[in-house]
């Protein structure tokens, strides 16, 4: 099974201290639990890559690491801080002039994370 075998990754990428497959591990994790069934676990792979990302001061993974906790927490219920993460996210996309998030799709995009943030409902 794909999650167990990604399971096993982050395991060995925690054992090794290996910055880089344990992200690598994380971001194919975040993947293989796509469904809203899994949105808690996806939050909590979410935060541990942000800190990891955050910690080897790779920009672009916290983004993305951030993007995926956006997305697990609106799931979940919007939280009260929902709009700070999004503001942190719209900050880093436009910082880092994230490709898919560019131009009219990304504006669209974060317009539509904030709308949903502010609704709290999902």
């Amino acid at each position: 099974d794909v999650a167990y075998g990604l399971a096993l990754l982050v395991e060995m990428g925690r054992r090794l201290g290996d910055p880089s497959a344990l992200a690598d591990a994380l971001n194919g994790r975040l993947r293989a639990l796509w469904r809203p069934e899994n949105s808690a676990d996806r939050l909590n792979t979410a935060r541990e890559l942000r800190e990891l990302a955050t910690a080897s001061g790779d920009a672009e993974l916290v983004m993305s690491a951030e993007g995926w906790g956006i997305v697990a927490e609106l799931e979940l219920g919007a939280p009260a801080d929902i709009d700070e993460a999004v503001a942190r996210f719209d900050v880093l996309t436009t910082k880092y002039r994230y490709q898919v998030l560019q131009g009219d799709v990304g504006q669209r995009c974060r317009e539509l994370l904030r709308e949903i943030a502010r609704s709290k409902r999902w």
